[in-house]
């Protein structure tokens, strides 16, 4: 008998033995009532936790599917299920018979393996199909005259959340089959936009008055406000002033003010849900993963399960992100309700294909259901709408076929991937964190270039066939179309790069108002080679502009973005120290661009741009460089055409791990000869 073999029978000897219970999953935290959805967090038994460190019994634990903790959402009859929603449900104009929509679309998604109506659905409409698929419902807020925008602090907004939670309790009163109740889908807003839409409300308003006083307690002393907004004498003019512009500090203001509003916001509408619909899992409005930490804790001790829309250009997974919400927010569950690709039009990320959304649907399914403290899923819509391409069914109402199929595929696997968790090589493809643990970190062997290369936007001087890194990718990888490639070399001087751009024209706005909406390159160093956690001094992050820089504006620009632990000032922008060059200027020309408002479109005479930078050694604060000195390396470049942006990387694409951990960086290393 062989050693598995052998070790699989005392296994089952050890389940006989406890068949008492020792063995069974523990529920350690539960919200929501029994006879209703809820969700819950498991364990496994302490004796599988032991048995699945041991080495030779490890492989077979896996086997069986028993891995540690996990969040599940539970059904009225007790069975726990990682939430497959679809959301969007919803018969309109198009439908000749309006009341055979909803039990139609049922009968598709469960087809389909999917387990849950998402948001969007009409709940009077819902209630008679409701046994068959459970959904989440929405409380409409806005409908109302509610919700964070409307401003919370005024009498009115709690009459009005009230009158919500009432219209809704009573279709409700004839269904237990929610799975959770959302406030809002989605509340689309920024710090930012929540900012300015109190400063533009009125001064005697109770929210404006909150705002303002908001702005006091961060300022401490008289002159911090003219700091902030030179214009403005004192607070009582901020308060009668309703267009705040030239604001100084608007943004880390605004993460502060958000916190604060959603705090009050999440109060309020707890507390009504509980006087009307306490029998039911709260959501709370669907947020998104780039609000600042803070504002999230302000909604998540409120509600029982965090809801957020996900916006991936490749379908990957920030995990890094949702484990940094988890920790923060004390352990609260997530629902990604809101995910997926558009085909070819529609607002956020898109694809070129049905294969590339089917695609997306495999990545952002499997990633989900991998990472233990996300209960559940949610693809963006069911069908499409006549703005967006985004839907299981067209907009005629035909099934787009290759989607179906793999989320049919995708969708039987879902509890078992929860269960046991992703192997490495899953990991890769799901996690923008985990690309590495695949086929490792990209290392990349860049020659010696002559020394008297110039930087001047012209390649001729650089040596015959000089390779490109074959390993420059798309973000957007579900259906790639390279439109870029880069180079690099070093001399005595620093480092050398080259980036090549297939473009008609390239789009600029003024870089200190926000660079990302124009073309660029993104250059990120790491002189110590070691892949620190976060910056250090020898660290450094560089965007380029093809155009923006010199009094006309027609040159190349070189910025140095600031980061904690580097070495710039936090004010610092035009970085003097690299030496940056564009084809651009020569090859260009523009209508009237003088007197043309900005953004400029700058229309191209040849189909691309070219940039080329030289990094001095001492930007990483290195000396003599020598052969085989190793330095962490990423660059991310940029494409504005058609109406979208999309971007290549070389090691980690944008997000918080690309370009905020330097751990996540490949390694260039110097040879005498380029690999």
């Amino acid at each position: 008998m062989g050693v598995r073999r052998r070790l699989s029978t005392i296994l089952v000897l050890c389940l006989v033995l406890a068949s008492c219970g020792g063995l069974k999953e523990k529920t350690l935290a539960r919200a929501g009532k029994k006879g209703f959805w809820r969700v819950e967090k498991t364990q496994t038994s302490s004796l599988w936790a032991w048995l699945s460190r041991l080495k030779l019994m490890s492989s077979i634990i896996k086997d069986t599917g028993y891995q540690g903790e996990r969040w599940w959402f539970v059904s009225p009859a007790g069975k726990k299920a990682f939430i497959r929603a679809v959301n969007g449900a919803a018969p309109d104009s198009r439908d000749v018979d309006p009341a055979a929509f909803l039990p139609a679309a049922a009968t598709n998604l469960a087809g389909w393996g999917f387990n849950s109506f998402g948001h969007g659905v009409d709940v009077n409409a819902w209630v008679p199909v409701g046994q068959s698929m459970p959904a989440v419902v929405s409380l409409s807020l806005d409908k109302w005259g509610a919700g964070m925008m409307q401003g919370v602090f005024e009498p009115a907004c709690t009459q009005n959340v009230a009158k919500a939670c009432e219209f809704l309790a009573g279709p409700l009163m004839k269904s237990r089959n929610v799975v959770g109740i959302l406030w809002e889908a989605p509340a689309r807003f920024t710090p930012r936009d929540l900012l300015l839409a109190y400063a533009a409300m009125r001064p005697e308003t109770a929210s404006k008055n909150r705002l303002v006083t908001f702005i006091k307690e961060q300022c401490k002393e008289p002159g911090a406000l003219q700091a902030r907004m030179p214009s403005v004498r004192d607070f009582d003019e901020l308060l009668s002033l309703q267009e705040w512009d030239q604001y100084e500090l608007i943004d880390s203001d605004a993460e502060g003010f958000a916190a604060v509003v959603l705090a009050a916001y999440a109060a309020q509408v707890k507390a009504e849900m509980k006087e009307r619909l306490g029998e039911y899992v709260c959501l709370g409005p669907l947020l998104s993963l780039d609000l600042p930490v803070k504002a999230i804790q302000a909604v998540a001790e409120q509600v029982d399960v965090l809801a957020f829309s996900v916006s991936s250009a490749d379908g990957r997974l920030p995990k890094r992100r949702l484990e940094e919400i988890y920790a923060a927010t004390g352990g609260k569950p997530v629902l990604l309700l809101d995910s997926g690709q558009r085909l070819a039009r529609g607002s956020g990320p898109a694809v070129d294909t049905v294969e590339g959304q089917a695609a997306s649907y495999r990545r952002l399914a499997t990633a989900a259901a991998g990472v233990p403290f996300v209960a559940g899923f949610g693809w963006t819509a069911y069908r499409d709408s006549p703005d967006e391409a985004w839907g299981l069914l067209d907009a005629a109402g035909t099934p787009r076929q290759p989607l179906t199929l793999t989320a049919t595929e995708v969708n039987a696997l879902l509890d078992g991937m929860h269960k046991a968790g992703l192997a490495p090589e899953q990991s890769a493809t799901c996690y923008s964190e985990d690309r590495f643990a695949g086929a490792g970190r990209p290392v990349r062997g860049i020659g010696r270039l002559p020394a008297a290369i110039r930087v001047d936007g012209d390649l001729s001087d650089w040596p015959a066939a000089w390779p490109t890194f074959p390993d420059f990718q798309m973000v957007k990888d579900l259906d790639p179309a390279p439109f870029a490639t880069i180079t690099a070399g070093w001399t005595d001087r620093g480092l050398a790069f080259a980036v090549r751009v297939s473009a008609e024209t390239v789009s600029l706005v003024r870089p200190e108002a926000y660079w990302r909406n124009a073309d660029f390159v993104e250059l990120l160093l790491d002189g110590t080679g070691a892949h620190p956690e976060g910056y250090t001094p020898a660290a450094v992050h560089i965007v380029i502009l093809p155009r923006g820089g010199g009094a006309d504006g027609r040159g190349a620009l070189a910025m140095g973005i600031h980061h904690q632990g580097d070495s710039f000032e936090a004010d610092e922008r035009n970085f003097k120290a690299v030496a940056v060059a564009s084809s651009v200027r020569k090859d260009a020309r523009t209508v009237s661009e003088a007197s043309a408002p900005w953004p400029v479109r700058v229309r191209l005479a040849q189909p691309f741009w070219v940039v080329e930078a030289l990094v001095p050694w001492s930007v990483l604060k290195l000396t003599a460089p020598k052969l085989e000195t190793r330095l962490g390396f990423n660059a991310v470049a940029c494409r504005v055409s058609a109406g979208r942006a999309d971007e290549m990387f070389w090691a980690t694409p944008r997000g918080e791990a690309g370009l905020d951990h330097p751990s996540t960086w490949g390694d260039l290393v110097l040879k005498e000869k380029p690999e």
